[in-house]
């Protein structure tokens, strides 16, 4: 079985949440319920890195053409 995409996890809370969420909170959502294993010295920069790949916003070269969040201030939602 596949592992989940990051972009995928956070899909599933904020679905959850059903409201916008901050980074931060996404974060300790996903670390709380163990929903993800980051394998990496900063994961809090992997996550927001990953939020912003997809987000609506990110228009740059190195978006993904997959969009899945919206950003509104600081809060991402679901698009």
């Amino acid at each position: 079985m596949a592992r989940e995409s990051i972009a995928d996890v956070v899909v599933t809370v904020l679905e959850a949440n059903k409201a916008p969420m901050t980074a931060k909170e996404i974060y300790d959502s996903i670390n709380s319920k163990q929903l993800y294993e980051f394998k990496a010295k900063d994961p809090f920069a992997i996550l927001r890195a990953q939020l912003n790949k997809h987000c609506v916003e990110n228009q740059s070269k190195a978006a993904s053409p997959r969009k899945l969040f919206t950003k509104s201030g600081d809060r991402y939602g679901l698009c």
